[in-house]
């Protein structure tokens, strides 16, 4: 799982991703791209604990970005 992809999950943005998991914004923006197993292990456990339309709101923007993302490497 790359950087961009787990913020997106977590809410879009460094301060909310960190917000979510209960660490700091400068502590997300130092995340290894790709992520590490551990770092991965954290975001999906995460994730999987926010409301159901949230899950679903960052989910279609994660998507669209590594949708997006792959679209511009043709």
């Amino acid at each position: 799982m790359n950087k961009s992809y787990a913020i997106q999950l977590l809410g879009g943005t460094a301060s909310k991703a960190a917000r979510t998991i209960g660490r700091t914004p400068q502590a997300v923006i130092q995340w290894p791209d790709p992520l590490t197993e551990r770092i991965q292990e954290t975001v999906e456990f995460h994730f999987n604990r926010l409301p159901p339309s949230q899950k679903r709101k960052n989910k279609a923007k994660a998507e669209a970005l590594k949708w997006n993302s792959t679209v511009s490497c043709m």
